[in-house]
């Protein structure tokens, strides 16, 4: 059982979607074989009522140098 980021009461998870890519990668097609997935599976907690993922994303995979995201 996993713990709420919120309120670290226990929550369930509801729905997996699989191994997922991360999103705005905007990978080459040579890149692709080596495009990181990360499982996104979905929980719920009864406590608090939020929704979240299981397990989250490697921050250093999602966030790199070539990251297409510039602040204002």
């Amino acid at each position: 059982m996993s713990k709420c980021l919120i309120c670290e009461s226990e929550y369930q998870p509801f729905v997996d979607f699989g191994d997922m890519p991360i999103a705005n990668a905007f990978a080459k097609k040579e890149e692709l074989n080596d495009e990181y997935t990360f499982p996104m599976k979905v929980g719920f907690c009864d406590s608090c009522n939020m929704v979240q993922l299981v397990e989250q994303p490697e921050r250093e995979r999602m966030f790199h140098e070539n990251y297409a995201f510039f602040s204002s």
